[in-house]
């Protein structure tokens, strides 16, 4: 399933991106709209004006998957600059705040944005089903390593420019990054 050539384009500077993780699993649904649709993803979406990205995350948890989680349950994993490409060669940067989730209140189901949810091995995610960048910053996030990354896209993250930088960064340098 592949976005529509018709729908508009959104650029987001800043998002969140989270990871429900039980035990040794993590759910990676698959997304069915827009960037990315047709291929596995955690839970997340834009961080409105009033929001910080833990408000961000927790809000995006409920309205995709259902779930009610405490914002102390939010950990701070990475922050990922994704470098796009407009339709019309314009770059912007999206800021993605990407978090651990263990402990939430409900089952996860599947929504309009997202699908069913899927479990699989932290060790062993489906990297082949996932965005191309995902497959260079996902496994040290699940291996618990704190990580700061850059991905470079062509328009509408269709392949990447470059490869992938990913950098691994204290838990300070991490959560300066996220109150940024």
């Amino acid at each position: 399933m592949k976005e529509s050539v018709m729908e508009p384009e959104k650029i987001l500077l800043r998002a969140t991106l989270a990871l429900l993780c039980k035990g040794a699993t993590v759910i990676l649904p698959i997304k069915k709209h827009k960037i990315g649709a047709g291929l596995r993803n955690g839970y997340g979406g834009g961080i409105e004006a009033d929001e910080d990205p833990t408000t961000a995350t927790a809000r995006e948890l409920y309205e995709e998957c259902g779930v009610n989680i405490g914002l102390r349950d939010i950990t701070p994993a990475a922050v990922i600059d994704f470098h796009n490409m407009t339709a019309e060669g314009k770059e912007f940067t999206c800021r993605v705040y990407v978090s651990l989730v263990d402990l939430w209140l409900g089952t996860p189901y599947e929504s309009e944005e997202m699908g069913p949810p899927e479990h699989f091995a932290l060790d062993e995610p489906p990297l082949d089903e996932m965005m191309l960048a995902d497959r260079d910053w996902l496994p040290p996030v699940l291996a618990g390593k704190h990580i700061y990354a850059q991905a470079w896209y062509t328009s509408r993250q269709a392949a990447l420019r470059q490869p992938t930088v990913v950098t691994e960064i204290s838990r300070d340098e991490l959560d300066r990054l996220w109150s940024a």
